[in-house]
């Protein structure tokens, strides 16, 4: 579609919304399920397996663990990057389904494989099955911090 002045129109993604608009929907959804997973799991949020327990059943705690605010904004950004590759997924599949173009497809290998890794080294899932996440909480903070960051303008770029 074409506009008054010849230029073509410019097309929103689901809803007419502009992509910004989507992405920071997806960060607020994913910063809210971050918090709610961490207030609701007793292994995260200091329970009778809490933080002492991230470590195992060590005589005084873990070594040079890294503080509770990084930990905690750890699991939250690691609850938003796995919301975002979810939206980013689900994204791709729709254009796969639409276009059949298999650079589309490979995407949608790609973001699957990216879903599995985030979800099996989610925080939440290292200290509820008991591998708990030690001293690396720091840099699996930064590297969430990171990956999340590029996952973020990957949405918008792919929203555009």
């Amino acid at each position: 579609m074409e506009t008054s002045a010849g230029a073509p129109e410019r097309t929103y993604g689901r809803e007419g919304l502009p992509p910004a608009v989507w992405v920071l929907l997806v960060i607020l959804i994913g910063v809210v399920a971050g918090v709610a997973l961490y207030l609701a799991s007793p292994g995260l949020s200091g329970g009778p397996m809490g933080r002492a327990g991230a470590c195992g059943f060590r005589p005084g705690g873990c070594p040079s663990a890294p503080s509770a605010f990084v930990l905690v904004l750890g699991e939250i950004l690691s609850t938003t990057t796995f919301v975002l590759l979810l939206a980013l997924l689900f994204h791709f599949t729709q254009m796969y389904r639409q276009t059949h173009a298999r650079m589309m497809l490979g995407w949608v290998v790609f973001l699957l494989a990216l879903v599995v890794g985030a979800a099996a080294t989610s925080p939440f899932v290292l200290v509820t099955f008991g591998g708990g996440i030690g001293g690396l909480g720091g840099f699996l903070a930064l590297e969430r911090f990171s990956m999340c960051a590029a996952l973020t303008v990957f949405l918008y770029l792919s929203l555009e």
